[in-house]
C-alpha cells in the first residue's frame, strides 16, 4: 500500500502548482491553499475525473485476451481503485473475472466465482471489486401502478391496501 500511495502522491503532486521565488527567512507560505489543492485532487482521483494515463497490461501467463477499449476502461477503473486504496482487485467484465494488481496496473490472472460439487466458490487475496459488468447492473424498480378507475369505492379496501404499500395515488 506504501508503494500504491507514493504513487499517487507523485500523480497528485505534479498538478499542485510549485512555489517559486521561496528564499529563506521569506513569509511562510499559506498551506492552507497546498492542502485544499490536494484534497480537491485527490477527490478528483476517487470520482474518476483524474486519470494517470497508465494502462492496464496483461501478464502473458494470465490466458487473457482484452480489446484496446477494454483496456481503456480498465485503466479508467484502476485509477479509481487506487484512489480508494485497493491493492487487488476482483475485476468482473461482462462473462469474465478477473484479479488485477491495482499498483501495477496488470491483469495476473483469471478468477473463479462459480460454486463446483455444492461447494461455495471463495476468492482469497483480493481487497475489493470492481464491477465493469453490464450484465450485473441493477434494473430500476418497475413503478407502481394504482387500481383501475382513478380509486376504490370501498374505503375499508383501500385503508388496507394503503398498510401494505400497495394503494396508489387518488
Amino acid at each position: 500500500m506504501v508503494t500504491a500511495a507514493a504513487q499517487l502522491l507523485k500523480m497528485l503532486g505534479s498538478a499542485i502548482p510549485k512555489v517559486t521565488g521561496a528564499t529563506p527567512g521569506a513569509a511562510p507560505v499559506d498551506k492552507s491553499v497546498s492542502k485544499q489543492a490536494f484534497e480537491d485532487l485527490l477527490n478528483k482521483a476517487r470520482s474518476g475525473e483524474l486519470s494517470s494515463s497508465r494502462l492496464v497490461e496483461v501478464d502473458e501467463s494470465a490466458g487473457v485476451e482484452l480489446t484496446a477499449e477494454q483496456i481503456a476502461v480498465l485503466s479508467a477503473a484502476a485509477d479509481r481503485a487506487e484512489a480508494e486504496g485497493l491493492r487487488q482487485a476482483l475485476v468482473i467484465l461482462d462473462d469474465v473475472q478477473l484479479v488485477l494488481d491495482v499498483g501495477a496496473r496488470r491483469i495476473t490472472g483469471r478468477a473463479s466465482l462459480d460454486a463446483s460439487n455444492g461447494q461455495p466458490a471463495i476468492l482469497q487475496g483480493v481487497d475489493g471489486v470492481i464491477n465493469l459488468s453490464t450484465k450485473l447492473r441493477a434494473e430500476p424498480a418497475p413503478a407502481r401502478v394504482g387500481p383501475p378507475g382513478g380509486g376504490l369505492g370501498d374505503p375499508t379496501l383501500s385503508k388496507l391496501l394503503e398498510r401494505v404499500g400497495l394503494a396508489g395515488d387518488r
